[in-house]
């Protein structure tokens, strides 16, 4: 059985990406745009044998 876990984006990714994020007008995007804009999702583990 293989399990999904979270992915999280490094913290450097996350304030280069609210850095540009601050530079453009209008509001923030909804909260799946801000995860697939930094690749944060679930993402299955490699199987050992």
């Amino acid at each position: 059985m293989c399990k999904q876990v979270q992915q999280q984006p490094s913290k450097e990714s996350v304030r280069n990406w609210l850095r540009a994020r601050q530079e453009q007008k209008g509001p923030p995007p909804d909260g799946q745009q801000i995860r697939r804009e930094l690749g944060w999702g679930l993402v299955r583990p490699l199987r050992r044998r």
